[in-house]
């Protein structure tokens, strides 16, 4: 027998299926924040088992698990009395379109990729919900009322609305956009014109939500919409010579994305006087909430068929001119153009600097010191690369880093600043200081067979114990070849070093992998650091990750501590090592080894909260 779903109107209850108790745990305390009882289910039989007896109202399930895969425990339930209309999202870590299309075919409503975005997870379950119970609505109404045929077409629309329209604003989603921008492009092919899309992303839009809320975001997208529906509308733009254009669809695609979709284009510059329109349109002061915001908008067009003939190329070129737009200052549009590959050669150029700058003694070492707040002392320091270029000055990290990693010379760069780290810490312990130093591993270098060798020759000639070497890399450098890493990580942890997982809560990392890798500490991404002040989901997730790195023994240490309130949340939780600005920004050698000589309690942090404490 088959339990009765629960009223609409109690508490939804969801089933989370995954052999992975991390990816549970993260799920459970998620959901839960959505006022949302969780079940749970460790591989596919006991899912069978907890669906019959349970009836949820959605089932999130993890595409790999004993017993059944997530396929067939979705194809088993469609095929039970109550399961045809039941919300059934696939988590998976697959996302092309084979998987896809075999999630779908199994009768999947939904699918969503991994690593897991936590802090959109809730809104998200919640949407599928309320559309689950709308249509469940809907279907009653088609049986009390199908004779009915006025009524019987009104639900009709609803289920197109739900189809076809976006939940938040109203306009068109994405499955819309593709339907008109595919018809779009079939009547410019027929009758010998162009077609034009334009991608619209509001600037800086993260900012609003990180500042005033979600909800303010929210409202401020609703603002956005409508001022594009009321003002771009054709008689609006026939009054503006845009006489041209017989056609014009409007759509949001999500987040902060819109797209519109022109056909009956002769030339170019109307497609110019419509993007100058949207960007009038929507950067006018708007009120939200007593607040006056101005956002602006950065659009990239991209034209059929001179720039793509197809839905995907049309919006990749679309994509890449609006991101060439933001680079130019915001606030205005750009054509897609294949002069666009002036860009690619200023990458390029800046490539052969990066070459050079080893050489040429530009490269430099900073040291971030890592402190431990409830034993008040150091406990070691980050080593991170500087680039001082001789006519720009510092270039930042986050331009250059990336350009060595698809370059491949951030193997070498890697290399020196392990050197330089040895040589370091080797330093300080002839000082009498027993600093532990961490450097970073990128990707490319984990891979690469003489790893090991050239870390114990760095060792060697440093003179330095490989206890005071610290290895960091990302969970998804780890997470990449389980076995493979498992081998090599093994390797490294026999010389005596210890390893670090950094960012960590942003990959995929499962329970049952961690606990056969030989890790010694992971390190609490910023991500979630930065918003503990005043986000609830994060601090839940900060918690599950201490509560996880306690029962498998292993050390926690959270990046990214800006302020005394998030050193109090973390301590609170059991995160006593911490890094960040808030004790000390990454600094050259010399003032690191004033720094660590001063000790912990000269630091303007720790007299902060020695007042914090004492208040």
């Amino acid at each position: 027998m088959h339990a009765v779903p629960a009223p609409l109107t109690e508490k939804p209850v969801v089933l989370v299926c995954d052999d992975d108790i991390t990816i549970r745990l993260m799920m459970r305390e998620t959901l839960e924040r959505e006022v949302i009882t969780v079940i749970e289910a460790a591989d596919g039989k006991q899912a069978l088992e907890m669906y019959k007896q349970h009836s949820p109202d959605l089932v999130l399930l993890d595409v790999s698990m004993p017993h059944f895969s997530g396929y067939e425990v979705c194809e088993v339930i469609r095929q039970s009395p109550l399961g045809a209309d039941v919300p059934v999202v696939m988590v998976t870590s697959s996302d092309d379109l084979s998987s896809i299309n075999r999630a779908y075919e199994s009768g999947a409503t939904d699918f969503l990729a991994k690593p897991i975005t936590w802090q959109i997870l809730g809104q998200r379950v919640r949407y599928m919900l309320r559309a689950s119970r709308a249509f469940r609505d809907l279907k009653r109404n088609e049986e009390r009322l199908k004779r009915n045929e006025e009524h019987l077409k009104q639900n009709e629309e609803r289920l197109r609305v739900l189809a076809y329209f976006d939940n938040l604003t109203g306009l068109p989603n994405r499955q819309m956009f593709n339907e008109d921008l595919q018809r779009s492009i079939a009547q410019a092919k027929r009758e010998g014109l162009k077609a034009a899309l334009l991608f619209i992303d509001l600037d800086q839009f993260k900012r609003f939500n990180d500042t005033l809320g979600h909800a303010f975001g929210d409202k401020l997208l609703n603002r956005v919409a409508e001022q594009l529906k009321t003002r771009l509308r054709p008689g609006d733009l026939l009054t503006r010579g845009v006489d041209r254009l017989e056609d014009m669809s409007l759509a949001r695609l999500g987040g902060d994305e819109f797209t519109i979709c022109l056909t009956q284009v002769a030339q170019n510059e109307d497609v110019a006087r419509v993007a100058s329109r949207v960007i009038e349109s929507i950067s006018q002061p708007m009120v939200v909430d007593s607040y006056e915001v101005v956002v602006t908008p950065s659009i990239g067009i991209a034209i059929y068929p001179d720039d793509g003939d197809e839905i995907d190329s049309l919006l990749k070129n679309a994509d890449t001119a609006m991101y060439n737009a933001k680079a130019k200052g915001r606030g205005r549009f750009q054509f897609y153009s294949g002069e666009m590959n002036a860009r690619a050669l200023q990458r390029l150029r800046m490539e052969n600097e990066l070459r050079k700058a080893i050489d040429n003694n530009e490269l430099r070492v900073a040291y971030q010191p890592k402190v431990d707040v409830q034993q008040r002392k150091f406990i070691g320091v980050e080593a991170l690369v500087r680039w001082d270029h001789p006519k720009h000055g510092i270039v930042s990290p986050a331009e250059f880093i990336p350009l060595a990693e698809e370059s491949g010379l951030i193997v070498d760069i890697d290399n020196w600043v392990l050197h330089k780290a040895c040589h370091q810490a080797s330093e300080w312990l002839n000082m009498g200081i027993t600093c532990p130093v961490a450097v970073n591993v990128s990707a490319l270098n984990f891979k690469k067979t003489n790893l090991v060798e050239r870390i114990k020759t760095a060792l060697r000639e440093a003179d330095l114990p490989a206890s005071l070497l610290e290895l960091e890399m990302t969970e998804s450098i780890v997470m990449s070849d389980i076995e493979l890493n498992t081998e090599r990580l093994t390797q490294l942890k026999e010389m005596g070093t210890s390893i670090s997982i950094d960012d960590f809560g942003t990959g995929y990392s499962s329970l049952s992998y961690l606990r056969r890798l030989p890790i010694d500490q992971v390190k609490i991404d910023r991500s979630f650091v930065n918003e503990i002040d005043c986000n609830n989901e994060d601090m839940a997730i900060v918690k599950a990750i201490i509560a996880m790195s306690t029962t498998l023994k292993m050390e926690v240490i959270a990046e990214g501590v800006e302020t005394t309130t998030q050193t109090e949340k973390l301590s609170k939780a059991g995160c006593h090592r911490l890094q960040g600005f808030f004790y000390a920004k990454p600094m050259p050698a010399k003032f690191a080894t004033e720094t660590l000589l001063a000790g912990f309690d000269a630091l303007p942090a720790a007299k902060k909260l020695a007042t914090a404490t004492s208040n």
